[in-house]
């Protein structure tokens, strides 16, 4: 764990077998000295001031869903996504892409102020936009 109070994992093989359900995203594993997540929020209309590529943290509210929809990597693997659009108190607006399992369990569709922690910033089709497939979330 860093100073973020972010706690990130990884296990190969039989590792996971071990240890898949003992991590569960938003839930403490040792209650008693865990900080809580800290975050360092920008807001949406400072995005042009951040580098592509970028690991950021945003509190704003969902403006609009978008369908899951399923998609071929270059590896021909299926993936599912969903965009959803995120406004903030800046009056600006971008597009946030959430991957996987996220995607598919996203169930807030009435406007929910939302804080992302660890969204990546990218440029698609000249427009900023974010997306993860890990990230923490925080429905306020």
């Amino acid at each position: 764990m860093d100073e973020t109070g972010e706690i990130k994992a990884t296990a190969f093989n039989a590792a996971v077998d071990l240890l898949y359900d003992r991590f569960q995203e938003g839930k403490c594993i040792d209650a008693g000295s865990v900080p809580e997540v800290k975050y360092t929020f920008i807001k949406l209309r400072d995005l042009g001031a951040h580098e592509k590529d970028s690991i950021l943290d945003v509190l704003a509210v969902v403006h609009k869903v978008n369908d899951v929809a399923e998609i071929q990597t270059k590896q021909g693997k299926q993936l599912s996504k969903r965009d959803i659009t995120l406004v903030d108190d800046s009056g600006h607006s971008c597009q946030c892409t959430l991957w996987g399992k996220q995607a598919e369990q996203w169930n807030h569709h009435n406007n929910p102020v939302v804080a992302f922690k660890g969204l990546k910033l990218s440029d698609f089709g000249g427009e900023d936009q974010y997306s993860r497939s890990s990230v923490y979330l925080t429905l306020a």
